[in-house]
């Protein structure tokens, strides 16, 4: 099995209430100003994605739930990618959207919409689209100084995505998640699927993040959807009950959510993580009785829903993996170690 290079240690009860504050919601639309963004059937990207982004803010405040929405931008100017992130920080914000529209030159018949989550890309379809994004930094002052000599039209930059350990990509996948159901079953819209790229102004945010591409502007059809208030209104409610429904459930379970590394389509097929934890999960078949004692475990993969069994051939004959499930999700494990340099070289096996 192919796996992660980093390793991620932690306790699967992490909790974090957030009845006593409001859940704070920064809305990002992309580009403004001097950056246009993607053009269309006369159209433009930043236009298109402040008028998204207002309707949502509307949306989730008069919902009264005790949601605190933050721009980083409520008119058309310019907002480096360094200073959108910037806000998120000094807002203590719970979840940073930011919100865009594709265009393809030479495709007019692409159609729909992907959220990507902060990550190393597993596509040049991906890496292009990171890289659109990323090059407004260019004509940003003193951009050598904020990002420390990154070069977005260069390949080899976005090593660093690889290297990063992104301390919320659960979150972030859950809310991507949630993004995209409601894309196809609110707004009626085709589902390009969930992807991982390197967004720089994902990268700083300090909160479970997400960039939303809503649709393409050079689809004739769809440029005329999302450049009508009808159109931008249903893509703002679309977002608005998935990042509801998101907080909701924060709520009822009285912790951030902690899901593991799902296998999405686009996102590495094959994944193995490195975790400390405690015996005190739902329910186990691991035939070891460890009581409450920390013990590291090297996690192979997560499922929703049907689960394959711990013979499945997907984990290449290892004697030695179990299953755990909390809820409907599923996760598959090799051996447990009390020593961490065990762990390590039980991964090395996978």
């Amino acid at each position: 099995m192919t796996r992660f290079c980093y390793i991620l240690l932690f306790l699967f009860i992490t909790s974090t209430s957030f009845a006593q504050k409001d859940f704070t919601v920064v809305i990002d639309p992309g580009h403004g100003g001097y950056d246009t963004g993607t053009m269309g059937h006369g159209l433009v990207e930043k236009k298109v994605v402040l008028g998204i982004s207002q309707k949502l803010g509307s949306l989730l405040e008069a919902e009264d739930n005790g949601i605190k929405v933050v721009y980083t931008r409520t008119g058309d100017n310019f907002v480096p990618l360094h200073k959108r992130a910037q806000i998120a920080v000094e807002a203590k914000a719970d979840l940073f959207i930011s919100i865009h529209v594709n265009a393809y030159n030479s495709e007019s018949e692409a159609v729909g919409t992907e959220t990507f989550i902060m990550g190393m890309h597993d596509s040049d379809e991906n890496l292009a689209v990171a890289k659109r994004e990323n090059s407004v930094i260019l004509i940003e002052d003193d951009f050598d100084k904020h990002y420390e000599g990154f070069d977005p039209n260069s390949s080899e930059s976005y090593i660093i995505f690889e290297l990063l350990q992104e301390d919320y990509i659960y979150q972030s996948i859950d809310i991507a998640r949630k993004v995209q159901k409601s894309f196809r079953t609110v707004a009626r819209r085709r589902d390009r699927g969930i992807k991982q790229a390197g967004f720089l102004v994902l990268r700083e945010t300090s909160a479970p993040g997400i960039l939303v591409e809503a649709g393409f502007l050079s689809n004739d059809k769809e440029a005329a959807f999302l450049g009508s208030w009808r159109g931008q209104n249903i893509m703002a409610k679309a977002l608005a009950e998935a990042i509801i429904s998101y907080r909701n459930e924060i709520i009822v379970s009285s912790e951030q959510p902690s899901y593991p590394i799902e296998r999405l389509p686009s996102i590495s097929a094959k994944e193995t993580v490195l975790e400390k934890t405690t015996n005190n999960e739902e329910s186990s078949t691991h035939p070891a009785n460890h009581g409450s004692k920390l013990y590291y475990t090297v996690q192979l993969m997560a499922a929703h829903g049907e689960a394959p069994g711990i013979d499945s051939p997907r984990f290449n004959g290892l004697n030695g993996v179990y299953k755990q499930t909390s809820g409907n999700i599923t996760r598959f494990f090799y051996k447990r170690e009390t020593k961490f340099t065990d762990a390590l070289r039980n991964r090395e096996l996978c």
